[in-house]
């Protein structure tokens, strides 16, 4: 039983983060504590002496009030000086905007013609490193321009941004997509000038978004080389196992690595926690009791449903503590995202739940305590996550509530194994020939394809070409040496990560604006009778017009949540390759899978029983790609029957596991892999 205690319970003011953690223990967590980390501080390494470097730099870190630098700042800034690409790893809170952001306004005070390219990964990450170079801008001589050009940004903006181009400008992958280089000629004079470009949580780009972001990076090499330039690309993540590698591959350059930190860091206390009942609950109940505590605290989920519910749970029995907790996660307003964001950078805010939509590096100050709800999926991503506490200097408490997910409990049991284990190496897959003949025909588009194209020497791209030409996506040339796209907008049918256009959800009869969903996630999350959940508040889905894109909900107050049911099967189109096993064949191919929903539940909010099962109608979805099976030997029923097993049971037990522990082997998404049986 998870007991709830809370300061009126008595616990004395704690002095320390481990005085509150070892409360905890006694009156709150009991036996669910399966180990206890502490990892000790680190002390900085700092240079003083940089005469070595131009004369720009230290005028900069007057500006930024930076006294020295660290030795991994230094050793970038260098590199990237001498015009070597540099793919920098270091953790959270490292002063990794450094390393690109003085090489890149030292050339602009040399040459105020030339351009960069920032990209980045959220939207919600451009703000806080717009305002940072902006500060840096405004503090020099001379006039320096920064802009930001994404979804956001309007019609209006764009028009006067295209029109004359700032130095600096900062983008996301789907518009660099979509609003850039499908309109190159545009931007004719900003990529002429193109001098850098730096890329952002470059450990984001792995799996099958990875996949897509290389092929984007390709068609970004060729578009610059159209236009005679060759920009210095400095890439910057987390701690990673492979980033020279991983940055190698999507870009197709030589890269020069640092992952040597010389930045500081307080002790932390990282702790497991195996509980009983429902780690929602108790993730609710930790955040209450911290932010009473007044210690600043992040709790992080992996759906954006349970980020809903625990922060409703955690307020339920407080209202008081509405003003001090929100949720967070994809699908907010920009402007209701921004102002979490800086009430929580402010202090305004002690407690935030959220999707991964805050592990990346958008500033929301100094955190004491980061509660896991379920192993991330990777350690890359769980030591993101954690390295949002710390960095004020004080120590800190992070604290992983396992699931009963097979990779959650694996680590319960094996402890020593999380924290022994080196990071993931990132991977991506550039022989994935779904999507690279997405970004052909884009690129083909862009201008056109020839029998020389050094971005894709390595790729089997000739055949992927013929497949084109044969399905009238791709035009061949009288002489055969070129190719053209045969559509004049093929970038609208490639997505980087989602399936359809988004739709905005609009509370019925008032018309206010609620939020967004992907178009890949209506069926799944916005269906008629769905119980939507932003904020706390629960609304209830009414009906949908696909023309306008908008889906209508009424709010409303209800004992329970919905969860859709899905039924999915795959069609064998192409074996490619086998291999025999004890027991099983081991299979490669060609996949067609067909994905329904046909359901939903509704589940009571306390205990989460399930009420009742309504059907549902929607679209079947159909897309191909590669995936790997197991044919099972005949004996292997008889065995499962003999020693008294279920036999459908036990397929997809083998199947649960094996998606599982798939991160175990390589570094991917959990919405990468997915299984049938």
């Amino acid at each position: 039983m998870i007991r709830d205690a809370s300061p009126e319970q008595g616990y004395s003011d704690s002095e320390t983060i481990l005085d509150y953690l070892n409360y905890l223990k006694r009156r709150v967590l009991g036996n669910f504590v399966v180990h206890h980390e502490t990892i000790p501080a680190r002390p900085e390494q700092l240079v003083h002496d940089i005469s070595h470097l131009p004369p720009a730099v230290g005028e900069l870190l007057k500006i930024a009030q930076i006294p020295a630098l660290y030795t991994h700042q230094v050793e970038g800034i260098e590199k990237v000086l001498q015009g070597q690409h540099v793919a920098i790893a270091t953790p959270t809170a490292s002063g990794k905007t450094m390393v690109y952001n003085i090489p890149v306004l030292t050339t602009l005070l040399d040459d105020p013609t030339a351009h960069a390219l920032y990209i980045f990964p959220l939207k919600a990450l451009e703000q806080d490193q717009f305002e940072e170079i902006k500060r840096l801008m405004d503090g020099l001589e001379g006039e320096f321009t920064v802009d930001i050009y994404d979804g956001d940004t309007t019609n209006y903006r764009r028009k006067k941004i295209r029109a004359n181009p700032p130095q600096v400008l900062f983008t996301t992958p789907d518009m660099l997509h979509s609003g850039i280089l499908a309109f190159h000629e545009a931007w004719a004079d900003f990529f002429t000038r193109l001098r850098y470009v730096v890329i952002d949580e470059l450990h984001t780009y792995s799996g099958v978004f990875g996949t897509h972001i290389l092929h984007l990076f390709r068609r970004l090499n060729r578009v610059c080389a159209y236009y005679g330039s060759e920009p210095t690309y400095i890439t910057s993540s987390a701690t990673m196992g492979n980033p020279k590698q991983l940055a190698g591959e999507l870009l197709n350059r030589t890269f020069h690595e640092i992952t040597d930190n010389g930045a500081p860091a307080a002790a932390r206390h990282f702790v497991f926690l195996n509980p009983a009942e429902s780690p929602n609950t108790l993730a609710a109940n930790l955040l209450r009791l911290s932010v009473l505590k007044e210690y600043r605290t992040i709790v992080f989920t992996r759906a954006r449903v349970i980020t809903e519910l625990v922060y409703r749970w955690a307020t339920q029995s407080r209202p008081d503590l509405r003003a001090k907790i929100s949720s967070y996660r994809a699908g907010y307003l920009p402007e209701e995202r921004r102002q979490i964001e800086q009430a929580l950078n402010t202090g305004e805010l002690l407690g935030v739940v959220s999707t991964s939509a805050l592990e990346l590096g958008i500033d929301i100050g100094g955190l004491d305590v980061c509660v896991l709800v379920g192993y991330p999926g990777s350690i890359i991503n769980t030591w993101q996550r954690a390295g949002r506490v710390g960095r004020a200097g004080r120590e800190s408490l992070i604290i992983l509530i396992a699931s009963k997910d097979a990779l959650d409990q694996y680590f319960m049991k094996h402890p020593v194994q999380f924290f022994s284990r080196g990071v993931e190496d990132a991977v991506v897959d550039p022989a994935n020939k779904y999507i690279l003949k997405n970004h052909l025909t884009c690129a083909a588009r862009e201008f056109p394809l020839t029998i020389h194209e050094p971005e894709y020497q390595h790729l089997d791209w000739k055949s992927a070409v013929d497949e084109l030409v044969q399905e009238g996506a791709l035009l061949q040339s009288a002489e055969g040496d070129a190719w053209f796209a045969a559509r004049k907008q093929p970038h609208r049918l490639v997505s980087m990560r989602t399936i359809g256009e988004s739709y905005n959800i609009i509370e019925s009869g008032k018309k206010n604006l609620i939020g967004t969903v992907s178009g890949g996630q209506v069926y799944g999350e916005c269906y008629d009778g769905a119980i939507y959940l932003h904020r706390g508040r629960q609304y209830q889905i009414s009906g949908r017009n696909p023309e306008k894109g908008q889906i209508y909900a009424q709010e409303v107050d209800v004992p329970f949540f919905t969860r859709a049911k899905s039924d999915k099967n795959t069609e064998i189109i192409e074996e490619l390759r086998s291999r025999p096993m004890d027991g099983f064949m081991a299979k490669i191919g060609r996949l067609k899978v067909s994905s329904q929903v046909v359901a939903y539940e509704k589940i009571r909010t306390g205990d989460q029983v399930i009420i009742s099962k309504h059907p549902l109608e929607s679209p079947v979805e159909h897309f191909e790609t590669v995936g790997f099976w197991i044919e099972l030997d005949a004996h292997f029923k008889k065995d499962l029957s003999r020693r008294k097993y279920h036999y459908m049971g036990s397929i997809h037990a083998i199947e649960h596991a094996m998606k599982s522990l798939f991160p175990l082997l390589a570094l991917s998404n959990r919405t990468d892999v997915g299984g049938i049986c």
